[in-house]
């Protein structure tokens, strides 16, 4: 039993050590983006179109370095993330790059929508984001402390979500403009 006890106890220093990690990665983030004159720290990226908050690239670092951590620990490469590589990059690299490739993916799925003037209703938002309230419940506590709030949450999680499989639909489902028939399917496959 005191060999469990040991090995959940180095796991959890282990996730302390890594989430410190994070947080200093976290700070150092905000740190630059002050001393770079990024006055207005309330948002992350803009377009003609729309404003994302800072939270969402929050968020996006966090799910980027998880991956980076959860691949290394279980391919046996160790817990210290940020001395990894992902696609043979440095992890530091791999998880900018990969955080802004999300962000991207959020902004493009709007215009796309916006383009082909598919309308995201009021209730199909109010859907979508309850279903992030289990994952919220969840991690919630956690993201604040780094600066995500539950809409920079549902940005990149479930509003993200709904919207891709209403634009998916919209083109490709049994109505869409370019609608792929069963027969097609069954081709395919």
């Amino acid at each position: 039993m005191s060999n469990n006890n040991s090995k959940n106890n180095h796991k959890f220093s282990v996730l302390t050590n890594n989430l410190k990690r994070f947080s200093v990665m976290i700070l150092s983030l905000l740190m630059v983006l002050q001393l770079t004159a990024c006055a207005d720290m309330s948002w992350c990226i803009k377009d003609s179109d729309e404003v994302l908050p800072a939270g969402v690239y929050i968020y996006n670092m966090y799910t980027a370095y998880q991956e980076v951590y959860y691949k290394s620990y279980y391919s046996g490469g160790g817990t210290d993330v940020l001395s990894q590589t992902m696609e043979e990059k440095p992890a530091v690299e791999w998880i900018k790059e990969k955080a802004m490739k999300n962000i991207k993916n959020i902004l493009s799925v709007d215009a796309k929508m916006k383009e082909l003037g598919i309308e995201f209703t009021e209730e199909e938002e109010s859907n979508a984001r309850s279903q992030g309230d289990s994952n919220w419940q969840k991690m919630g506590a956690t993201l604040e402390s780094f600066g995500v709030s539950r809409n920079s949450f549902d940005i990149s999680t479930s509003l993200l979500s709904a919207k891709t499989d209403k634009l998916f639909n919209s083109i490709y489902g049994p109505n869409g403009t370019q609608a792929v028939t069963d027969d097609q399917i069954k081709t395919y496959f």
